[in-house]
């Protein structure tokens, strides 16, 4: 690391408080928007920073989180897919005679929220809003 580049990590330290703390209360924003969806989202944690919130999709359309994820994109909102196979489905595990299938379910119906201090609430609202239509065109 050259001095310049410590410098800027000194100064950015000083702010990861305050950037946790706004990633905290993102997580907190979409939990309570989201409220009665049937979403699970991940644990909450005291202390926990967030790099995304994990959500999982309600168990009547986990086999359809693509087309979810795509009409939630359609409507003008962000929402990531970080976690789209699962290990044991990778070259890596492939030839292990383990192949926990309840991981492979689980994992068919996680979807990421951004939670990065930058996101406002406007965007927020928006992915929430996205949500909840898609949502509602399913049942």
């Amino acid at each position: 690391m050259t001095e310049l580049q410590a410098a800027i990590g000194l100064i950015q330290l000083k702010k990861l408080d305050q950037m946790n703390s706004q990633r905290r209360h993102n997580a907190a924003l979409y939990r309570s928007k989201l409220n009665g969806l049937s979403i699970r989202f991940q644990a909450d944690v005291p202390g926990h920073v967030y790099h995304y919130l994990t959500a999982t999709l309600p168990r009547w359309c986990s086999n359809y989180r693509s087309k979810f994820l795509a009409a939630v994109r359609a409507e003008g909102a962000m929402i990531n897919c970080l976690y789209p196979v699962t290990l044991s489905r990778t070259k890596l595990f492939a030839a292990s005679p383990n192949k926990p299938e309840i991981s492979g379910k689980v994992s068919s119906s996680l979807f990421n929220l951004y939670v990065n201090p930058d996101v406002d609430s406007r965007f927020i609202e928006t992915c929430c809003m996205a949500i909840r239509k898609v949502l509602g065109n399913y049942t």
